[in-house]
């Protein structure tokens, strides 16, 4: 809930309406936005369990088991498909912004910041015109959105993949460093050993620095993650 000015009042309602759009086991449910008097407020379902980056603090560092993280990943990256395939951007992936319910389904929150993009109809709600996003979390941004640039779906897919390695690794691909600064710094994502090849090299170009580089669709991440299968080397 929140009393604000008007500005911060109209970016309320459109996270509202934009995640009122998305319906999918995935994602939040938001069932409706209402007022009471000063105090604007979101009625969501309501989640029992832990947000990922309590799951994150937990491990302290220790790299998740691997079966229970390439499941989790892609049920990240299916929430983001879904996403995507609304022609909505979510532009704050990060693990503050999913949900571990307590029967092990994953919840994508928080669009508070979404853009639409492509295949968005007249009427969607959508984001600011630039692409400067206040509520961007530097340590899960890519580069060009750092920099200024309007979220692409492949923004996207570049947060995914550092909570990916995060929860295969223990450890943040870039030390801590902004993509900005790695990309400065030319720095590369250590190998992770326990991941069989084809994962390795989606996730590796998930966290392609340049956008040009990446990745381009959510949908080739999953088919290239998954290409043999869930399991270890």
């Amino acid at each position: 809930a929140m009393a604000s000015p008007p500005a911060a009042v109209t970016a309320f309602k459109r996270e509202a309406a934009t995640a009122q759009s998305l319906s999918s086991p995935r994602v939040i449910e938001v069932i409706d936005y209402d007022q009471d008097a000063e105090l604007h407020f979101i009625v969501s379902e309501f989640l029992q369990g832990e947000s990922l980056h309590a799951l994150l603090k937990r491990l302290d560092g220790k790299p998740l088991q691997l079966a229970r993280a390439m499941r989790m990943i892609r049920d990240l990256a299916e929430a983001l498909r879904y996403a995507h395939g609304k022609g909505v951007i979510h532009a704050d992936f990060k693990p503050g912004n999913a949900f571990v319910c307590e029967d092990g389904r994953l919840k994508l929150l928080d669009f508070g910041v979404a853009r639409t993009f492509g295949v968005a109809s007249s009427g969607r709600p959508s984001g600011a015109g630039d692409g400067n996003l206040q509520g961007m979390t530097p340590a899960y941004a890519s580069a060009e959105v750092l920099d200024g640039r309007r979220p692409e779906p492949r923004d996207d897919i570049f947060s995914l993949s550092v909570v990916a390695y995060r929860l295969l690794s223990g450890r943040h691909p870039f030390n801590g460093r902004t993509a900005a600064e790695a990309k400065a710094e030319g720095l590369r994502p250590a190998r992770i050993k326990r991941l069989r090849p084809a994962a390795w090299r989606a996730l590796r170009r998930g966290l392609a620095l340049a956008r040009r580089d990446r990745i381009p669709t959510i949908h080739a991440f999953i088919e290239d993650f998954t290409a043999e299968g869930l399991g270890a080397n």
